[in-house]
Order: structure tokens, then C-alpha cells, then sequence
């Protein structure tokens, strides 16, 4: 059986906001001693890059359950299930706009049973790892629906669009963007659609002027379908 670290309620029926990854720990960094952050590489299905989206757990004793129980060491990465929802929240930039950002929190984690130990229910045997898993699942109310057209082009290669959730008793917005076949039903969507969207967690490093490297978190849409 594997382990559960922590574990937070069960997801609101009405709406879908989940966030379910399996990959190896190969950074972790706890700001706060409520904050413990854990950057996960994992691949999604069918895509050959691997990802390296960051997840957020709250709490002192959460933290603490965490980073006794996760080691990261080089060469030395721990697999981990890792469950979770989107989060968004608004904040102020520097020229007094209100923008909004979005991050991984996560709910579950456990350690990720071997092959093995999943096929025979034993512990403690078999080296080969379970199998990466990048998946993320979102049901809401559509609020905003938006293409991106290319520079100096009308030609649109991708839409955005924002929906309405709530798990556990908090509201958020999360913003996902889709591609390629996607992208004409996409923008025939309308406020106040129910919209079920099923796609992975997207990681980009951009190199900002006179800055570190920016490191961004996108939802990007394989499937979208009006409920």
C-alpha cells in the first residue's frame, strides 16, 4: 500500500479542479515554515519533454510531515503521487495593475509504489518506477475567452480562456490555453458555458532582462468539450 503524507478533503462534486502528477522530487524549498515547495519532473503521455512544474503545500505540520519524509539527494531523486488543484490570486504589479497568477497547491501526496509493488501488492521489492503521469482536469463556468494571434499576424495559434471552479469552499480562476485542433472550438465557447478541459502542466524557463530566469506554469488544454 502506499504511504499517504498528507491528505487534504475530497474535491466539490459540482466543479473538477485537479492537478494529479507522479514523478520524482528533484528540488525542494520551504520559504516559510508553513510553505513547502516541490519542483516535480514529469512527462506527460505522449509528449517526449519532461516538465518541471512547482507544487505548493501549506501548513507547519503539513510542511514538516514533508520535509522529513521527502529526501532529495543527487542521484537520489524520491517518486512521489502528488494530487492537487489550480490556484489562482490577484496581486499588484509594480505600475498599480491588478493581475492574476496562478500556482499548483497540493492536497495529497504519497510515495509512488515500483511495478511491482503495484502489480503484487507487496512492499519493498522491484526497481523498475511507476510510470510518469502529468495530468490535469478542470469542469467550470467559462469567464473569459481570448486568442493569441501571432506577432504582426491576425493569424490566431492558440486560444485562452479562463473558468470559474470551487473546491473545498474557495473560488478560483483557472486559465488554461489549448493548440492545434482545438482552437476553432475553443473560441465558439461563450461566458457562462460549463466547460469540462483535460490537458497537462506546460514548464517554461524565460530569460528576463537583468533578471533570472522566469519560470512559468501554463495549463495547456488537449481536450475541451461543453458540458
Amino acid at each position: 500500500m502506499e504511504e499517504i503524507i498528507i491528505a487534504a478533503a475530497k474535491e466539490n462534486v459540482k466543479c473538477v479542479n485537479t492537478v494529479k502528477l507522479v514523478g520524482s522530487v528533484v528540488h525542494k524549498f520551504r520559504p516559510r515554515s508553513n510553505v513547502i515547495l516541490l519542483t516535480i519532473a514529469v512527462k506527460s503521455e505522449g509528449v517526449h519533454e519532461v516538465e518541471y512544474p512547482n507544487v505548493a503545500f501549506y501548513g507547519d505540520d503539513v510542511a514538516d510531515s514533508i520535509d522529513q519524509s521527502v529526501t532529495v539527494e543527487s542521484k537520489n531523486y524520491p517518486r512521489v503521487r502528488i494530487e492537487g488543484m489550480i490556484q489562482s490570486y490577484m496581486y499588484n504589479t509594480p505600475e498599480g495593475r491588478r493581475r492574476t497568477r496562478q500556482n499548483i497547491v497540493g492536497t495529497l501526496i504519497t510515495h509512488s509504489n515500483t511495478k511491482m509493488e503495484q502489480l503484487s501488492g507487496h512492499n519493498g521489492i522491484g526497481l523498475h518506477k511507476a510510470e510518469s503521469h502529468n495530468d490535469v482536469c478542470v469542469l467550470g463556468t467559462v469567464v473569459s475567452v481570448y486568442p493569441i494571434h501571432r506577432r504582426d499576424s491576425d493569424q490566431t495559434i492558440a486560444v485562452a480562456f479562463v473558468l470559474r471552479t470551487e473546491s473545498n469552499g474557495h473560488i478560483n480562476f483557472p486559465r488554461l490555453i489549448c493548440f492545434g485542433s482545438q482552437v476553432p472550438y475553443a473560441l465558439s465557447l461563450s461566458a457562462g458555458d460549463v466547460v469540462c478541459a483535460t490537458g497537462f502542466i506546460e514548464t517554461v524557463n524565460r530569460k528576463q532582462s537583468g533578471e533570472n530566469p522566469a519560470h512559468r506554469e501554463s495549463v495547456v488544454a488537449t481536450e475541451v468539450v461543453k458540458m
